[in-house]
C-alpha cells in the first residue's frame, strides 16, 4: 500500500488479475501523479494451473508535485493460495506442493511442516477457507523500496492484519529520498537473508 502523506492511496485491487498483465489502472495521486499496482513476482508451480501472485509491488510514475508519501505493509487475508481462486481443491494442491513438494516450512497455511501430506493440508485449506489463516501468524516478511534506482530490503515479523508504515519517502524538486523508515524492520543486504 502506498499513500500520500493525508491523501490518496494506492492498494491492491479487488480483482488481483489484472496485476499479472500489468493491465491494472493507475492510483490517482492527485496533483503527486499517479502509482500502478501489479504484481512484482509471478509463479506458476504447477503445469496447467493459474499463475500466483508471490509479491505484489506500487510504482510511483509519471511526474506529478513534490510531497510526502509512506510505502505500507499489510497482512491481510492471503491464504487462497491462486489468485482469485476460491476452490478448495485448488487451494488444496497448492498447500500440498508448497509445504510437501517443496520442504519449505514457512510456506502454507500454519507455517509449520504438516506431519501428514495427505490429511493436514485438507484440514488446513477448509479451516482457512473458513476464516482469515492469517491469524495464525507470525508471519516472516520481506519488504522491498526501491527510490532513485537504489533497492533496499527490509524484515519484520507480523501477526493478524497488522499493517506497518515501512517507509516515508520525500520528493523534492522532483528526486525522491527515504525520510524514514519502520523501527520494527531491520534493513537487510539485498541478498541476505531475514535474520
Amino acid at each position: 500500500r502506498y499513500e500520500v502523506q493525508g491523501g490518496a492511496l494506492c492498494a491492491a485491487p479487488a480483482n488481483k488479475n489484472c496485476g499479472l498483465g500489468d493491465t491494472c489502472l493507475p492510483c490517482g495521486l492527485g496533483p503527486q501523479g499517479e502509482a500502478r499496482w501489479r504484481s512484482g513476482r509471478t509463479e506458476q508451480p504447477r503445469q496447467g494451473d493459474a499463475p500466483w501472485i508471490v509479491d505484489e509491488e506500487i510504482v510511483h510514475e509519471g511526474n506529478g508535485d513534490d510531497g510526502t508519501f509512506t510505502a505500507k505493509v499489510r497482512l491481510s487475508d492471503d491464504c487462497l493460495a491462486t489468485t482469485g481462486s476460491l476452490g478448495s481443491s485448488t487451494n488444496h494442491a497448492c498447500c500440498t506442493f508448497v509445504d510437501c513438494g517443496t520442504g519449505n516450512p514457512n510456506a502454507c497455511y500454519p507455517y509449520e511442516p504438516p506431519i501428514s501430506c495427505s490429511t493436514d493440508c485438507q484440514f488446513f485449506v477448509t479451516t482457512a477457507m473458513n476464516q482469515d489463516c492469517m491469524a495464525r501468524g507470525p508471519v516472516d516478511v520481506r519488504a522491498r523500496v526501491t527510490v532513485d534506482g537504489v533497492e533496499r530490503h527490509f524484515c519484520g515479523t507480523m501477526v493478524q492484519d497488522q499493517e506497518v508504515d515501512l517507509a516515508v519517502i520525500n520528493r523534492v524538486g522532483g528526486a525522491f529520498s527515504i525520510a524514514s523508515t519502520s523501527p520494527s524492520f531491520t534493513e537487510v543486504a539485498v541478498d541476505a537473508a531475514c535474520p
